[in-house]
């Protein structure tokens, strides 16, 4: 199995996100989504597959607390970030971080929230 050819850029924006997520997401939406994946991690192996954790941030925008909410386009581009080695599985922090892009990406690559692309 071969990695990415991106690779070496998508762990430098994993770690970004994994350092910002604190700071960029609320307490309460952290934890909603926390116990969501729980719920969503049928065997306990901490592992959800893709199409999960894409279902687990459909929800967590619907739910968010704040004002800032992100679409199918911005889930989807998250996700393919943040599965850094593309194996299709995600841990809790890796959907922390694709939620935190989620919520994020629009605006830093100048898409208004809501946009299709």
């Amino acid at each position: 199995v071969g990695f990415p050819q991106d690779l070496e850029q998508r762990v430098c924006c994993y770690m970004a996100g994994v350092l910002l997520a604190p700071a960029l997401l609320l307490h309460g939406d952290m934890s909603r989504l926390a116990t969501a994946f729980r719920q969503a991690d049928g065997d306990y192996d901490g592992l959800v597959l893709r199409s999960v954790a894409h279902e687990l941030l459909q929800e967590h925008s619907c739910h968010e607390s704040t004002v800032d909410t992100f679409g199918e386009d911005e889930i989807e581009d998250a996700l393919e970030i943040a599965d850094v080695k593309g194996t299709g599985v995600f841990r809790f922090c890796g959907l922390v971080v694709a939620a935190m892009l989620a919520k994020r990406l629009p605006r830093a690559v100048g898409v208004p929230n809501g946009s299709s692309r």
